[in-house]
């Protein structure tokens, strides 16, 4: 049951996913493109594969182009019809014609070697087979417990030896009084510390 975190704009997995095929995602994520571009396949995505008919995934969709017009948050039809034609010149998209003065239906092309011009595939390559090292890896639905370290009083140390530098008593009370008593003896430093003049 959604948990409603969507109307307040907040993203839960429990308000709905989208399943998308991992080497879609890195094949976006190193493609050449403009943001615009990355823009509609990441919409195209949502509205095929993040809706479902009986269980079945929707591979196309019909969307008019006054909706690219608001996704791509670009003045008029024209400056979306051009990046879906350059999307689709690349060969990232398809798109078919339902027909005289109609909309067109979008898909994905999930062929990502047929990609024009725009897809690094060996680096495409080297990144799908890379691994995550086991210590990065811990589920969503998990608790991550941090693990106990000393990192806390390590910063803490290097912190007091920092003050300690611009204040040889290290007391930040006495430091406070000082000033208080002669404010006109230091002036705000660079980063917002007290300094004398």
């Amino acid at each position: 049951m959604p948990k409603g975190d969507r109307d307040i704009l907040k993203a839960d997995p429990e308000d709905g996913t989208t399943p998308v095929a991992n080497l879609l995602l890195e094949g976006l994520a190193i493609a050449k493109l403009t943001s615009r571009e990355r823009a509609a396949m990441l919409f195209l995505i949502r509205r095929t594969y993040g809706w479902s008919i009986n269980g079945n995934r929707l591979k196309e969709d019909v969307i008019p182009l006054a909706t690219w017009v608001k996704v791509l948050q670009v003045g008029d039809t024209s400056r979306a019809s051009k990046i879906l034609t350059d999307l689709e010149n690349k060969k990232l998209i398809h798109r078919k014609l339902l027909g005289p003065g109609k909309s067109y239906s979008y898909s994905i092309n999930t062929t990502l070697a047929s990609w024009d011009n725009c897809l690094n595939m060996q680096l495409l390559s080297d990144i799908a087979t890379l691994a995550l090292p086991k210590r990065t890896r811990v589920a969503l639905s998990q608790n991550a417990t941090p693990i106990a370290t000393n990192l806390a009083t390590v910063k803490e140390k290097e912190i007091n030896n920092k003050e300690s530098n611009i204040y040889p008593n290290n007391n930040k009370n006495k430091q406070r009084k000082i000033i208080e008593d002669d404010p006109d003896k230091f002036i705000k430093g660079k980063y917002g510390h007290m300094v004398m003049r």
